[in-house]
């Protein structure tokens, strides 16, 4: 019950901080101060904290459609794999900072724009993560999302779902968005 109240409260504080415009690296940095309280909260008296401390991961990702920036920070999670409509596909380069409530919690964000139709993975598996993966399906997968605007993304993902989840030592978790800018 303990890790599901302390999940909580990082959800919500994780929703809340979304509303005031601060950047990822910011965003991670009030978490990691949070989870570190929880933490020690709720660690028996003797405990190791890094041995039985449960590790909490997060990517913070802000997509800005005006400027097509992409932000993202990271706590020990895998980084962002973007497609482009020309075929490439590449991991973000995001500097990792340590899990939630554990080590300094410094972060960095990196920051890249987008062209319009870029295809955005954000998954919870360093298997996703191996570009190119061990096949080329997701490579091939992601990049055709890129390259056509109209490709249903719900059908991406549960293509991918398919695919990999008998590689998976744990549930996948995936979230595709296409870039989009505002046009004046």
């Amino acid at each position: 019950a303990n890790d599901a109240a302390a999940m909580g409260e990082l959800l919500a504080a994780s929703a809340a901080l979304s509303g005031l415009d601060l950047l990822p690296d910011e965003i991670l940095e009030r978490l990691h101060t949070l989870a570190g309280e929880s933490d020690s909260n709720a660690r028996p008296e003797g405990a190791d904290s890094e041995a039985e401390a449960k590790r909490e991961t997060c990517l913070y990702v802000v997509y800005d459609p005006a400027t097509r920036t992409c932000s993202a920070a990271s706590a020990g999670h895998p980084p962002p794999i973007v497609a482009y409509a020309d075929g490439r596909v590449e991991e973000l380069d995001v500097p990792e900072g340590p899990p939630l409530g554990h080590g300094a919690g410094q972060y960095t964000a990196s920051e890249r724009v987008l062209p319009e139709g870029a295809v955005i993975l954000l998954h919870n598996d360093v298997s996703l993560g191996l570009v190119p993966d061990a096949t080329g399906a997701t490579d091939e997968l992601l990049a055709r999302a890129a390259a056509t605007p109209d490709a249903p993304l719900q059908d991406i993902c549960d293509t991918l779902i398919k695919t990999t989840t008998a590689l998976a030592e744990r549930d996948i978790i995936v979230l595709l968005a296409r870039a989009r800018a505002l046009h004046s």
